[in-house]
């Protein structure tokens, strides 16, 4: 996951294994995929930019053997997405 723009235009990157976090944590992240339609983000649905100081978001997931890859600015992200954001965004801040 990369998180760019904003105000101060700091990059926040992490790369973030579901198998390597402790069991609630790994399910909780799950759970919320759950309730992402990845084909509505993915390949083709790249929605960029946006007003100024908005953050974009850049993911790829790797689920169930497929690769999926977003590109979303903020204005554009549905509820379902804006909680597994926040929560990756969260995971990315706790990691050195």
């Amino acid at each position: 996951m990369t998180r760019s723009g904003g105000v101060t235009g700091v990059q926040l990157r992490s790369a973030i294994d579901t198998a390597a976090l402790a069991p609630a944590d790994a399910a909780e992240i799950e759970a919320m995929l759950g309730k992402v339609d990845l084909n509505e983000w993915t390949s083709g649905s790249t929605r960029r930019g946006g007003p100024p100081d908005r953050f974009q978001y850049d993911l790829v997931i790797e689920q169930d053997g497929r690769r999926h890859e977003i590109t979303i600015g903020e204005r554009d992200v549905s509820p379902s997405l804006r909680s597994l954001l926040d929560r990756l965004v969260a995971e990315a801040r706790r990691r050195p």
